[in-house]
């Protein structure tokens, strides 16, 4: 059975919003198709922790959510769970990564796949979200592990995704929330894939 490992800081009002959403929307989905979820969360979401899991046979994607850097995923009480060059690469190797987080997919992206990883999906600058429909920016995001559960590959797993930001753009704007709708274009001129260049991996991966 595929294993993914979940990572939820979950200790900032913000991170605690996107793991609630995560922990009872996204994970019990991909467990519905069949995978085994490692999960990561609170106090648990260290380095220590994360580590020797993501290096153990059968897994085949990282995802989460936390804090972040342009080189680092940041997990609870502040400490990188991630970061450039600091990580052994058979915790990455052959695998799929994706992490609501902000800025990593700059540098940290990259660096997984230079170490093997098979495609990397995050964000190059700030995730940011209006409590008021929080729920709706987690979902848009979320439906790149969903398309992933669901058998696509990773360019039409974010390419569906992608539709689905728009769509909640649009019914944003027509429900006159401007400013929630300018934040999720925002956040979606920022998702980075293997749509946008190969040093974000192959378009063709898949979760096996």
């Amino acid at each position: 059975m595929s294993t993914f490992i979940a990572i939820d800081s979950s200790d900032a009002t913000d991170t605690q919003a996107a793991s609630s959403y995560r922990e009872g929307n996204v994970y019990p989905y991909l467990e519905s198709k069949g995978f085994a979820m490692s999960p990561f969360f609170g106090p648990l979401a260290r380095r220590g922790f994360v580590a020797p899991a993501a290096a153990s046979p059968g897994v085949t994607l990282l995802t989460g959510a936390g804090h972040g850097t342009y080189t680092s995923f940041i997990g609870f009480n502040f400490e990188p769970v991630y970061a450039v060059d600091a990580y052994a690469t058979p915790e990455v190797s052959g695998k799929i990564a994706h992490f609501l987080s902000c800025d990593n997919a700059l540098y940290l992206g990259p660096n997984f796949v230079k170490n093997g990883c098979l495609a990397y999906i995050g964000y190059d600058d700030n995730f940011t979200f209006d409590p008021d429909s929080a729920d709706i920016f987690f979902k848009c995001d979320g439906q790149i592990d969903c398309g992933l559960a669901d058998g696509l590959t990773v360019g039409d797993a974010v390419g569906r995704a992608k539709d689905v930001f728009n769509q909640a753009i649009a019914d944003l704007r027509a429900q006159g929330n401007t400013y929630a709708a300018s934040v999720l274009t925002v956040n979606l001129s920022h998702l980075r894939s293997p749509l946008d260049g190969s040093q974000w991996g192959r378009v063709d991966a898949k979760l096996s």
